[in-house]
């Protein structure tokens, strides 16, 4: 909400003023306040999170499985763990071939370029459409400036 300027008369007429706190900074508050602490000192007061001072945490590193592999069905570790929807199954340690996660990880990126060409392709499409539609409005106005000119025309001259 914008804050309403008011001259130093109609301070008090409106029933405010202002008051200054030790730092020197003015606040407009009610007549009937005495003392007053600005939001400044208010923020110096108050104690600072340690967390908020801390710098942020840096990512694990790669694990080196693929994006999803806790939703794959079966997923096979490079040590041989066997993951079924990303849970551990101790039973079937080195029984089954490890995962080809270069593959995956292949077949992850050429579906993300193939999503993007379709995304290009549909944004191009909806240009050319746009494109045309403008064409036909102007067109279109173009046609409806004539004929008001024709009918000025004929207003004026065609009675005679």
């Amino acid at each position: 909400m914008k804050r309403k300027k008011y001259k130093d008369g109609d301070l008090q007429k409106h029933g405010f003023k202002d008051l200054q706190y030790v730092c020197g900074n003015y606040v407009r508050v009610n007549l009937d306040t005495t003392d007053v602490v600005c939001w400044q000192c208010v923020q110096k007061k108050v104690p600072v999170d340690k967390k908020l001072l801390m710098p942020l945490a840096k990512k694990d590193p790669s694990s080196g499985k693929p994006r999803g592999w806790r939703f794959m069905k079966q997923f096979v570790d490079v040590d041989g763990k066997v993951y079924e929807r990303g849970i551990e199954n101790p039973a079937l340690k080195d029984t089954l071939p490890k995962t080809d996660v270069a593959g995956i990880k292949a077949q992850q990126k050429k579906k993300g370029k193939e999503n993007k060409e379709k995304k290009a392709l549909r944004n191009e499409k909806k240009e050319a459409r746009l494109i045309k539609e403008f064409k036909k409005k102007k067109k279109f106005k173009e046609k409806e400036k004539q004929q008001k000119e024709e009918d000025i025309q004929n207003k004026f001259f065609g009675e005679e």
